[in-house]
């Protein structure tokens, strides 16, 4: 209890350069934004990006810096609560349901994240990373990824049918 004001009034962070993720914050900025689909599954975080060629990761979300990003959070078998403290607020990933959120960072960098909300036997294991990087290498780094992503879909096949007749 003696530290219960702290908790109910807690002192405004003093980051500069960055705006943070919260539930009562307005529309984003400007009417753009990067939309990304969070899925929170025991015991990992996957991450959709917008756009053709299909691009998506395990653990780590890459982000363009000076862009704003726009998270649509769920689950797909419990509760769980995306939450990167130095992006500010925690957002639940409820299944059969979205939540919103967004933050815009200015510089680049790595910022940690949890599962906030336990969620099982795992819990401990389900961490996040952000990673903000310039535009150009954020634009690198989706091509490789997409690249990679369409290798795996075509090697895949191959093993299964090798396994299958081995």
């Amino acid at each position: 209890f003696v530290y219960l004001g702290d908790i109910e009034n807690p002192e405004r962070t003093s980051a500069d350069g960055l705006q943070f993720a919260t539930i009562d914050q307005p529309a984003p900025p400007g009417g753009q934004a990067l939309e990304i689909d969070v899925n929170g599954q025991q015991y990992l975080w996957r991450y959709d990006y917008p756009g053709e060629p299909r691009t998506f990761s395990y653990h780590e979300l890459v982000v363009p810096v000076k862009t704003t990003v726009v998270l649509k959070i769920t689950g797909s078998d419990v509760i769980h609560s995306w939450w990167v403290p130095k992006l500010g607020g925690k957002m639940d990933g409820v299944p059969g349901h979205t939540n919103e959120t967004w933050f815009k960072v200015d510089k680049p960098g790595d910022y940690e994240g949890v599962c906030a909300e336990l969620c099982g036997e795992g819990h401990a294991e389900m961490r996040t990373r952000v990673r903000a990087l310039p535009v150009a290498e954020y634009e690198r780094w989706r091509e490789e990824q997409a690249a990679g992503i369409a290798r795996s879909q075509e090697i895949l096949p191959a093993q299964r049918v090798a396994r299958e007749s081995g």
